[in-house]
Formats: C-alpha cells, structure tokens, sequence
C-alpha cells in the first residue's frame, strides 16, 4: 500500500501490484501428498479438539468445552477451519458425552452439512443431526490412511469414560492413537481384546493426565515416541497428575502439554514426523511462557 500511495512521476506502483501478487500465491497452501496425515491438536483449555486432515478428507475428533456463554468450537475451531479454506468436515467422532468433548457441536453445525458424524453418547448431540455408535472394528480407508476404531466394546460400561470412542489412524510407518477420556479399565480391556492393534507412534493422553488413565502395562502395549496431553493451565483437576507425567518421562515419552505449548500440529509422511507448536513457533513477547 504504501508503494501505491508513492508518486506516479516514481513509476514505482508496478512493484506494488508484483508483490501483492507474490503474497496470494504464497498463502495458498499446498495440498498434501497422498499418505500424509496432517494432525492439529487445538488449544481449548481443559478438554480436547483434534482435527485429522488427509489429501481430501477432513475429520475431528471432539470439539471441545462450551456453556451459554462461551464456545471453544465458535471462538478457536470454526476460525481456524475457515483460515485453512475447510468449508466441510467429512467425519465428526465425538468421543462421549463430557461437556468438554461434546460441547461445541451445535456451534459446528454448518461444517457439519452430510457429514458421518460417530459418537458413544448422545449427550449435547443436537436433535437434527443423524449420528451413528461407535463401534469396535469399524474401519475405514482414504487417501493411503487408515482409521479404526478400537473402542467401545459391544456391552458398555458404566462409567461413560471407558465408553469412549478410541480411533487409530495410521500411514505406511506412522500412527497416531486418539483415547478420549478411557480409564484404566477400559485400557484393561483393549490390552486384552486389542494387543498389538494398540501399538502407536503418538499417543494421545487419555482422560488429560488423569491419574486413573494411563497404566503403566497400557503405556508399554501402545509403546510411543512422543504423548500429547490436552489440558488448561492451572485447571482444577490438577491435569496432568504429577505421577502419570513421570511415568510418561520413565517411559522414554517425549510428553508434550498444550497447557505449555499451546497448539501443536504434527505432519506424519511416510518418512518423519514434524511436530510444532504454537507458543515457540509463534512467540509473542507479550504471551505467558509456561513453565514446564
């Protein structure tokens, strides 16, 4: 603008038109490759949003928290999928019922036009959208990736945490395993009915750090290089326990937190992993460093 704004008798305004134009073609963003999965795990606080994107498919994975004030699904995700041109979500899988999982669906909806939407609990699930269970073995593949659901089992428990879709997603070399808020009960359960399905590059952290998730005999079943934990800073469950984040660190798991690295994204091709995250790679002198 202010090359426009210059005299013409400089014959400087050419420039101007070059470099605005070197600016579109740069913020179109590649398409990725056929096999990569590219994984957005949002900042929400004290719940959990992840966003799965393929070649041509676009899934998320619980929406995080809302109340009669305030959405996390209006506020973080819907912007987000509109910066990155997302106009439709293919898949919606909320993992069960918890606020903090299921509340921003209704502030969803207008992504959510014929999408699959899967859920363990109709709770916050808005009368009009037609919904199908999670269930055990349901797969599916798209653009060379895999994804499966691992849980719940047919007969349900009675806690609704261990009720709670679990999804693998996986490429020729990576996976990425998606818990919701499963207990160890549940994760009993998949080591006996599942076993080496449940082996996985990157583990997201069951129920955010809870101290009654995360098994010791669970963490060496799934076996990861690198935990992502969802949580708020300071939150009041005290997420992530102290002693499951040292079982984690004993383990050799890089243990990532969003409460200190606010959003993370992952790129998984066939050959590595690139993973950032948003309060290093985005630094603001005026943003509050976490203190791990």
């Amino acid at each position: 603008m202010l090359i426009f704004s210059l005299p013409k008798g400089l014959k400087l305004n050419y420039l101007g038109v070059l470099i605005i134009i070197i600016l579109v073609l740069n913020s179109k963003s590649k398409p990725l490759e056929q096999g990569v999965i590219k994984t957005t795990i949002f900042d929400v606080g004290q719940g959990l949003a992840i966003l799965i994107k393929t070649q041509n498919y676009h899934l998320l994975f619980d929406t995080g928290f809302s109340n009669q004030s305030f959405s996390v699904a209006k506020s973080v995700i819907n912007p987000f999928l509109n910066t990155q041109n997302i106009k439709q979500l293919d898949t919606l899988i909320i993992s069960h019922g918890d606020i903090d999982h299921s509340g921003g669906v209704k502030a969803l909806q207008p992504f959510l036009n014929d999408s699959q939407v899967l859920v363990s609990d109709t709770r916050n699930i808005p009368h009009n959208l037609t919904t199908k269970t999670c269930k055990t073995g349901f797969n599916w593949q798209i653009d060379g990736v895999n994804f499966e659901l691992l849980n719940p089992p047919n007969i349900a428990y009675k806690k609704d945490n261990n009720n709670s879709c679990v999804l693998k997603v996986s490429n020729e070399k990576y996976s990425i395993l998606l818990t919701g808020d499963i207990e160890k009960k549940a994760e009993k359960h998949l080591l006996k009915t599942r076993g080496k399905k449940l082996k996985s590059n990157i583990l997201i952290v069951p129920h955010h750090g809870s101290k009654t998730s995360s098994s010791l005999a669970f963490l060496q079943a799934v076996s990861p290089s690198i935990a992502i934990n969802s949580s708020g800073f300071k939150n009041r469950f005290n997420h992530p326990h102290p002693k499951i984040k040292q079982r984690y660190l004993n383990n050799n798991i890089t243990f990532y937190d969003t409460q200190c690295s606010g959003q993370i994204s992952m790129i998984l091709s066939n050959s590595t992993i690139t993973l950032t995250q948003s309060r290093l790679t985005d630094k603001r002198y005026w943003i509050r460093q976490c203190q791990k």
